[in-house]
């Protein structure tokens, strides 16, 4: 679970984080009026120089394991996906991120707490913001695959899909407002409970405790679901792979690509992979 702290500058959130399995702040706050608009400076503990500005530079490595690791030399940031796709939100604002234990909390599993301090700071959303892209790929995978084409419509499209352990699902999303954002940073991360028992034998995901997400256990007359009932949405695995996806594309910077994506079965190591290829095209 999470909780947060806020004075009119700040806003504190903390709570466990799901890899290290003990708590973890993150601290956001007004940034200095005298940069440009819509400057967005992520901080590891009390370093005064940020981490990365406005999305990921050539000096920053990044590194899938169950979530994105953003490495820096020999400093790591952890689970930055979620508050990235919040951000997307105020592409106007002026934001510091001061992360205090290398890791972000992951609160319920979905993006609502970091939709809820923000607001608390800054206001009412502002609508996303969008840039040209030429890209055009297929890339396919182990059990999926990747196909990746300029949007002709304004906006980011995206047609997701996954078949695992039984569950099977598929959405189509269309993000161009701030209301299309908000209705994927409500869908919480999921695990099968075979797969976090594994997991936690290794020695992995210390943090997974009640109310963190969702635990799945597939049954002879379906998924059901262990902890987190009921589901936000019917859809809400599928819908929080789509919302891991647009947090990663958002460690670009501010402005979504104009893309139509395709992808099943996807994952943090396949992102990557896309953010690789857009970061020399997009413009």
């Amino acid at each position: 679970m999470s909780d947060s702290q806020n004075d009119s500058h700040s806003v504190t959130v903390h709570g466990l984080g799901l890899h290290c399995g003990h708590e973890v702040r993150v601290e956001l706050s007004h940034g200095s009026a005298d940069l440009a608009q819509g400057t967005h400076r992520w901080f590891l503990a009390q370093d005064r120089e940020p981490f990365f500005v406005n999305g990921i530079v050539h000096s920053h490595r990044l590194v899938a394991e169950r979530t994105t690791l953003i490495c820096k030399g020999l400093q790591t940031l952890r689970t930055p996906e979620h508050l990235a796709c919040a951000l997307l939100l105020w592409p106007h604002s002026n934001i510091d991120i001061r992360i205090l234990n290398g890791e972000l909390p992951i609160c319920d599993g979905s993006g609502l707490a970091w939709l809820a301090a923000l607001h608390q700071l800054f206001g009412d959303p502002q609508h996303p913001q969008f840039k040209d892209c030429k890209l055009r790929t297929t890339y396919t995978f182990g059990h999926g695959f990747l196909e990746v084409f300029p949007n002709p419509n304004q906006g980011l499209d995206i047609d997701a899909s996954m078949q695992r352990a039984g569950l099977e699902q598929r959405i189509h999303v269309q993000i161009t407002t701030a209301e299309n954002l908000a209705q994927i940073l409500s869908a919480r991360t999921f695990i099968f409970e075979h797969e976090l028992e594994t997991a936690q034998r290794d020695g992995l995901l210390a943090g997974a405790q009640q109310g963190c997400g969702l635990l799945l256990r597939v049954g002879g007359e379906g998924i059901e679901v262990l902890e987190g009932a009921p589901m936000r949405t019917e859809e809400e695995p599928i819908r929080h792979k789509v919302l891991d996806l647009v947090g990663d594309l958002a460690l670009l910077g501010r402005d979504l690509p104009k893309l139509s994506i395709r992808i099943h079965n996807g994952g943090h190591a396949v992102h990557h992979h896309l953010i690789e290829r857009l970061s020399s095209l997009c413009h």
